[in-house]
């Protein structure tokens, strides 16, 4: 006679939980536009949470993102919000997404306030992803830890090879 093992699964005793520093297998460069006024609190906890596994690079305007972008090796992820100084993030967008090379580089998209508008026409410009940031801090820091989580621990990321053949 076999015996049958039994298991029990308990999913009120497995929670899913997001340390606010999650270690990674390897180093992806994490580009954002930090302006000075909306959504600074989100980049701070960004800054906080990459500590060192990831390489993050802020930029205070999309045009210095854009230009860096052009001229070094770009990133394996982009964070903008979506009102930066110089330009908005729709002509970010819409320069970036029309070269071939750059394509595959994930763009998201944070407001602190956007209408419905707004998302529309990040993801219709290659946004990968909108994220509406809420007012309050405890909020914020769930919904970063959520999106670090999701980019770097859930999704695989395009190694970029612009820059490949020229090694």
């Amino acid at each position: 006679m076999r015996s049958r093992i039994r298991t029990r699964f308990f999913p009120s005793k497995i929670q899913p939980t997001l340390s606010p520093k999650i270690t990674m297998k390897k180093k992806s460069r994490i580009y954002a536009v930090n302006s000075q006024n909306e959504n600074q609190a989100a980049t701070n906890l960004l800054i906080k949470l990459v500590d060192g596994t990831h390489m993050l690079k802020t930029f205070q305007d999309g045009a210095c993102l854009v230009d860096n972008i052009l001229y070094n090796q770009p990133p394996e992820l982009i964070i903008l919000n979506h009102q930066p100084p110089n330009p908005d993030a729709i002509s970010i967008l819409n320069t970036l997404k029309t070269m071939p090379e750059l394509r595959a580089i994930p763009i998201v998209v944070w407001s602190s306030s956007a209408t419905r508008e707004d998302i529309q026409a990040s993801y219709q410009a290659g946004a990968n992803c909108f994220i509406e940031l809420p007012d309050n801090s405890n909020e914020i820091v769930s919904k970063i830890e959520l999106v670090y989580h999701y980019w770097f621990e859930v999704v695989i990321l395009p190694k970029s090879t612009i820059f490949d053949n020229f090694l």
